[in-house]
């Protein structure tokens, strides 16, 4: 595989575990931030390693810091999706003290 094929497929591997990870454990936990907490923790250190092997893909100084420019904001993108997605699945409390006006 070329290395442009495989810098992406670092992304993609990144957005579909961090994902899954953090849906399944949503699922069996129910806890946002122990959920949220894990699935960042795998996103960074998939992208941790995605750019130490991109450190010895890039020829050139300039390609390498755009690769990781891409991977931070790639980092940054998952992290939020996985946010909005495990907020999501949250339970809503139900509304117990609703204010009722009082009658005269």
């Amino acid at each position: 595989m070329s290395g442009s094929i495989l810098y992406w497929s670092f992304v993609g591997i990144g957005f579909i575990l961090t994902m899954a990870l953090g849906i399944v454990m949503m699922r069996r936990t129910e806890r946002l931030g122990r959920s949220f907490l894990w699935s960042t923790l795998l996103n960074a250190a998939i992208f941790a390693g995605a750019s130490l092997w991109w450190s010895g893909q890039a020829p050139d100084t300039l390609q390498r810091n755009l690769g990781y420019a891409f991977y931070g904001i790639a980092f940054v993108n998952v992290a939020a999706f996985d946010l909005f997605a495990l907020a999501s699945m949250r339970k809503q409390k139900p509304i117990t003290d609703r204010y009722e006006p009082e009658e005269d």
